[in-house]
């Protein structure tokens, strides 16, 4: 089933194809990723780490925005989206997220899910693997 819904989903989808940047250095947004990929069945989108080379470049994302939220545009172009607004864009593609969409959508409306995304995004992770100058100290947190 899931191999002849990703044939359909190439051939007559291609135009509802959406590209989404991720933090490829944050552990959550790698499992989220693989999620993603699980649950899009009709192959509508394209997962890419702006931490790769010339991707910012490449598709001319501003640098600093891209590192505090996560963002999505459409592969035919379009008005790129950030944050919660990416994360609407995410769902309306993915089937089993179809859901949870009216949520997420009420509450982008209502400005509680900005803020909710926003704290989640400053409070992840990041492990630099293999992105040291020099030395890599790993200091202890006295809590």
């Amino acid at each position: 089933m899931k191999r002849a819904t990703r044939k359909f989903g190439f051939k007559y989808l291609r135009a509802q194809q959406i590209i989404v940047f991720y933090d490829g250095w944050c552990p959550m947004c790698r499992g989220i990723v693989k999620r993603i990929d699980a649950m899009d069945y009709f192959r509508l989108i394209r997962c890419v780490s702006f931490r790769m080379p010339n991707i910012i470049d490449t598709y001319q994302l501003d640098p600093q925005e891209v590192e505090l939220r996560m963002h999505s545009i459409g592969v035919n172009g379009g008005m790129p989206r950030k944050g919660i607004s990416s994360v609407v864009h995410i769902s309306q593609k993915l089937i089993p997220l179809w859901v949870v969409l009216p949520f997420i959508a009420v509450s982008k409306w209502l400005g509680i899910g900005g803020y909710v995304y926003d704290y989640i995004a400053k409070n992840r992770k990041l492990i630099p693997v293999n992105h040291c100058n020099d030395s890599c100290e790993i200091t202890p947190t006295v809590k």
